[in-house]
């Protein structure tokens, strides 16, 4: 089993048809103040599995952590692998919604997927300090 592509965005769904629709892919937030909480995005993954895998399931962890190595945030998930369609590859969309994520300040971070504990996808996010609407500066840098 491998995920082939990863990203976050602001809104996602798959059609009827099977079409992967993605609204706002993104990998920076900025805020005027920390810690801050995101509202809501979603992380959107691709399966692929082979014929061999078909018919099974596997236990995951989406994992987001700082450049320091800290996790902030863990989610479990659990993945079916079909046999649907004609092989040798399978393939599925997957949308996870992230609300009220808490960034404690700003600097890098990523988003780990781990399926049986061996890392598969990670992407990259950005926290950036911005100036305040007041026209203010921006809250002090951790770095």
């Amino acid at each position: 089993m491998n995920i082939t592509l990863a990203l976050l965005a602001d809104a996602a769904n798959v059609s009827r048809e099977g079409k992967l629709n993605v609204l706002g892919v993104f990998n920076t937030i900025g805020a005027s103040k920390f810690p801050v909480r995101h509202p809501r995005m979603v992380l959107v993954f691709r399966v692929e599995w082979t014929n061999a895998e078909a018919g099974t399931a596997r236990d995951g962890e989406i994992k987001l952590m700082d450049a320091d190595g800290r996790e902030h945030a863990k989610i479990d998930f659990r993945v079916s692998l079909p046999r649907e369609g004609h092989g040798p590859v399978y393939r599925s969309n997957e949308i996870i919604d992230l609300t009220d994520t808490l960034f404690p300040h700003e600097g890098e971070y990523a988003v780990a997927i781990l399926v049986n504990g061996e890392e598969k996808a990670r992407t990259e996010l950005t926290i950036r300090a911005t100036p305040r609407a007041d026209g203010g500066p921006p809250p002090e840098s951790r770095n």
